[in-house]
């Protein structure tokens, strides 16, 4: 038998870069993993043929470099031939293959780390199996180094704690583990890496398992042995050496050893006090003294790493003296000085005291600039990520130090959204679940019961242990971790009788097997459903008696509970897109929530696609739907409770949360029980972000600045309505939409595409295509309805009518760029050339070779460069408008020629006053390369992202005071500090 045991295999997660060993000899890893640093590559030219079944997805993979290798378990480079992407592909050995269980751990290890999803956790592609019975599954490539090595490359204290944002986010990835009841069990700096773009990543969950409590969610994963002393010894809390089960306080302990790594372990004496007492904490021996899970210990590091009391450290009234100094620093300091300029008449001995304070004062205050630029840096993540309180309670605080372009485009990135009222704030009790019966009733769950809290107070309370519950008609019913399901009386608590039901059927991440109909069970299992029964995601029952399920290939089932036609239709709810979550309307639609964040409206009879669109929320386990079918409500694994408008498939806001947290909507907007009873307003109103299912290639907006249109890739176009959020798309072709624009008069919508080259206009029968049509850069349209466009090669043609024959108007040169103002356009060649048409007169402005885009407004051209953006004014140039690093891609005045805007590469969008060369905002929140920016007519801005979205930035109040600023932020979100 090869060397090894069924713990050595480890889960390399895709990388390119191990880095060193962290200290510690591995229980579990054997040498040449990424854990144990070896950083070697082979060449191999393997390639993936996998069995009868599953060979047309094995065959995908191109195999290469060697990645690591561990007693079972090896990682290499792969192309993925399908998508024409490198990823990490991991496989049984080949000496293993017939070891049952090498093959259930890695396939456990697929299901979990497929299945955890988070931005900070790797990201699982695909799985199958080999021919020889050996199965794979492939992952994100990440480019970058471990943490490990990140700490061995810092060269100073303030390098190191540059590093804790990153250890921030490793806690708040094992966060939402801990929160789906999974412990990592090998955490430490070797299994975080840093990609090449700063994001962080969770690595080596081939440990990782369930707590006892979670088991009944995860019933589904193979079995093999998990209990024992496995994980790294030097990282490995002391009950976790000692082979107790899982505890998300094992993981809490390797934190907090990995925390202390980054401050050079903690007998350094330059331990920060703060972060001593939450090392000490999260390593106490004691485990009921730890922090209780990886979301506790990151609350706790982020109000160190944002200034704030830390929870854990116990402060001396000269600490609690220092931190008033820092907070009043100003007037102590005018005052100091005051004092010190009369005592210096006494002698020279007060002089050098008033240079010593200085310097402590400069010090101090170089270290506040440097908090503000952390938490600058975590205001960008925030937006990012759409969590819009942490955001702007983020940018305020650094606005209140200093103005900041950057944190005036966090509060942009949300300003057309409005953002949610807190209608009343009660208090509740904290519950390991929950659920909302009504504006009055929440049933809450515990250790030591099942109660119902009515309007705050306990109602009842019965000790029996359940790890969820339901309000199913007019029945409460409540399970258990052990299988069994109980039916009680909702008014007082009192059993009435045993359901046949196991709890995983209640559960999204195992195969449901029935349902609770009508007071009695419906056996999906036996019903003409049952062709997908060991693999259908989720189900649901409507009140009328109409039931749904998704199966594992994504097929769509629709039936009835009394019997009938059962229709099956294909849907793309699998993959990445497996189905997490599936409910009915009231009028009879269905919606669907995918692990990836998709959501679905499905017509009922038909099961035809109505709308759908991506959300930030993570996996998506909870749709509760209002009464009157407008909004769904969202819980995913991140963020808080999303509100999305079910007609027009758009997010159009979102309410915070903790977790665990149930809600439910009610006559004053959507009630939330998170330990609190919370009514939030539903927003209403503009949104800030339309998602998109491809990257966009081009933005436009309509003359009177109610509609954005978007062109990008799957032959898609997308326009969103700005007053009423309806977001449409058609599909044009099969290949990307290059261009789209709006006629000047009538706002008759143009689309090009690059799919057997294409040019449409949208009437109302639909989409009507032009003769001759060419694949076209870009194009504009002209008051006449004439159309001059931009061929991708070369020349410029212009279309009188849909009907005519395309006249080639300049044959012998290439073009980058096209732009409209009024019915003048502008044109910039690929030889520098910038041309101002008028009807048939075409003047040449000037000749820059460095030029990527043009704009004009009247007689202020903004010409954009790689780093900069030159605005001329007639034959003078006015401004240099300095971008640095940017690589600008587009370029954009706005209607009144006052504010330039130029996005780039970089992922942002800067904006600058025209009249005196300020740069007034950067806008960010995108995640990928700006390709196209507009200003809309009342001076807000669009840009499309090839990041699949489109912002609106509302660039309306930029000058707003920090103190304005304040008011709106407390009343919205409260009072208390930043997360």
């Amino acid at each position: 038998m090869p060397p090894g045991t069924p713990d050595d295999l480890p889960s390399e997660g895709g990388w390119s870069d191990p880095g060193p060993p962290s200290g510690g000899p591995p229980v579990a890893h054997a040498p040449g993993t990424p854990g144990a640093g070896d950083g070697s590559a082979v060449p191999s030219t393997d390639t993936f043929t996998g069995n009868e079944a599953e060979s047309g997805r094995a065959e995908r993979y191109a195999v290469g470099a060697l990645l690591g290798r561990g007693g079972m378990g090896v990682v290499h480079a792969a192309r993925d031939r399908a998508l024409g992407r490198d990823v990490a592909l991991k496989e049984v050995q080949p000496a293993w293959a017939g070891n049952a269980t090498a093959r259930a751990r890695l396939a456990r290890e697929a299901a979990i780390t497929s299945r955890l999803d988070h931005p900070g956790i790797v990201a699982v592609h695909d799985a199958g199996t080999r021919a020889d019975g050996r199965p794979f599954y492939t992952m994100r490539l990440v480019r970058g180094r471990t943490l490990a090595r990140a700490v061995a490359d810092a060269t100073s204290p303030d390098a190191r704690r540059q590093l804790v944002r990153h250890l921030l986010n490793a806690a708040d990835a094992v966060a939402a583990a801990h929160d789906a009841g999974i412990v990592h069990r090998d955490l430490k700096p070797a299994n975080i890496l840093i990609g090449a773009h700063g994001e962080t990543q969770v690595v080596d969950w081939g440990l990782a398992t369930p707590t006892a409590a979670a088991a009944a969610r995860w019933a589904d994963l193979p079995a093999v042995q998990t209990h024992g002393p496995v994980g790294t010894t030097a990282f490995m809390a002391p009950e976790q050496a000692r082979g107790e089960p899982p505890d998300p306080r094992h993981d809490v302990w390797s934190l907090g050893i990995t925390l202390s790594e980054l401050f050079g372990g903690p007998a350094r004496l330059g331990l920060p006090a703060e972060i001593g007492a939450i090392v000490a904490r999260a390593t106490a021996a004691d485990p009921s003294l730890r922090y209780p899970d990886a979301g506790e210990f990151a609350e706790d590091l982020l109000r160190w790493f944002e200034g704030r009391r830390v929870a854990a450290h116990v402060y001396t009234p000269g600490e609690f003296l220092r931190r008033t100094v820092a907070a009043y620093r100003l007037p102590i300091a005018v005052g100091a000085a005051g004092s010190l300029a009369v005592a210096a008449a006494v002698g020279v001995g007060w002089a050098q005291t008033q240079r010593s304070l200085e310097r402590a004062l400069a010090a101090e205050s170089g270290a506040a600039e440097s908090l503000a630029d952390l938490q600058l840096e975590r205001a960008v993540e925030a937006t990012r990520a759409g969590d819009r309180e942490q955001a702007e309670r983020l940018a305020l605080t650094v606005l209140q130090r200093r103005e900041d372009p950057l944190a005036r485009g966090v509060f942009a990135a949300f300003g057309r959204a409005e953002r949610p009222a807190l209608v009343s704030d009660r208090p509740g009790f904290k519950c390991d679940w929950s659920f909302v019966a009504d504006a009055e009733d929440v049933y809450c769950g515990t250790a030591s019961g099942v109660s119902l809290i009515r309007s705050g107070k306990e109602t009842w309370s019965i000790p029996r242990r359940a790890d969820g519950g339901a309000l199913v008609g007019g029945d409460l019913l409540v399970w258990d971790g052990s299988g069994g399901t109980a039916r009680l009386d909702p008014a007082t608590g009192a059993w009435q009788a045993e359901v046949p039901l196991s709890g995983t059927d209640w559960t999204p991440q195992v195969p449901p097997r029935h349902q609770w109909v009508d007071g009695a069970v419906f056996p999906l299992a036996e019903t003409p459903h049952s062709p997908c029964f060991d693999s259908m995601r989720v189900a649901a029952v409507s009140p009328s008696g109409a039931v749904a399920g998704v199966c594992g290939d994504g097929t769509l089932l629709i039936g009835r509970v009394d019997g009938g036609a059962l229709l099956q239709v294909p849907s793309d709810l699998r993959g990445d897109h497996d189905a997490s979550s599936l409910t009915w309307t009231p009028d009879g639609r269905l919606v669907a929530g995918s692990l990836r964040g998709r959501v679905e409206v499905l017509d009922g009879t038909t099961g035809a696609v109505i709308a759908s669109g991506m959300t930030a929320l993570g996996a998506i386990n909870t749709l509760v739907v209002s009464p009157d079918s407008r909004l769904v409500a969202i819980g995913g694994t991140s963020g808080g409770v999303g509100l999305w408008r079910i007609d027009g498939a758009s997010l159009v806001g979102e309410v915070p949360a903790e977790r665990p947290r149930a809600f439910s909507f009610v006559p004053d907007g959507l009630l939330v029980h998170d330990g609190r009873l919370r009514t939030w307003r539903v927003p209403q109103g503009s949104p800030a972000l339309i998602r998109s299912s491809a990257g966009i290639a081009d933005v436009a907006v309509s003359p009177d600045g109610a509609t954005i249109a978007a062109g990008g890739g799957a032959g898609t176009v997308l326009t969103a309505s700005l007053t009423d959020c309806r977001i449409q798309r058609t599909v044009l072709g099969d290949r990307v939409v290059k261009a789209v624009s709006y006629a000047p008069g009538d706002g008759t919508l143009y689309a090009s595409g690059m799919d057997e080259p294409f040019l449409a206009a949208l009437g109302p029968d639909g989409w009507h295509r032009f003769t001759g049509a060419r694949a076209l850069r870009r194009f504009a349209v002209r008051a006449d309805g004439s159309v001059l466009g931009l061929d991708l090669s070369i020349g410029l043609f212009r279309w009188s009518t849909p009907a005519s024959t395309p006249e080639l108007r300049v044959p012998d040169r290439a073009f980058g760029d096209l732009e409209r103002d009024g019915d003048t356009l502008v044109t910039l060649d690929d030889d520098g050339a910038i041309e101002r048409l008028d009807g048939t007169l075409a003047t040449t402005l000037r000749t820059d070779p460095d030029a990527r885009a043009v704009a004009l407004r009247g007689r202020r051209l903004a010409v954009a460069h790689a780093g900069d953006v030159e605005l001329w004014e007639g034959d003078q140039r006015r401004w240099t408008l300095a971008a640095a690093g940017a690589s600008l891609l587009d370029v954009a005045l706005s209607p009144d020629g006052t504010r330039v805007a130029a996005a780039g590469m970089d992922g942002l969008v800067r904006v600058w006053d025209a009249d005196t060369g300020a740069l007034l905002v950067v806008l960010p929140g995108h995640t990928e390369r700006v390709v196209s920016v507009e200003f809309l007519p009342d001076g807000d801005l669009a840009s499309g992202s090839w990041d699949k979205t489109v912002r609106i930035w509302e660039l309306s109040e930029l000058a707003r005071p920090a103190s304005v600023l304040a008011e709106d932020v407390a009343a919205a979100w409260g009072t208390a500090p930043a997360r």
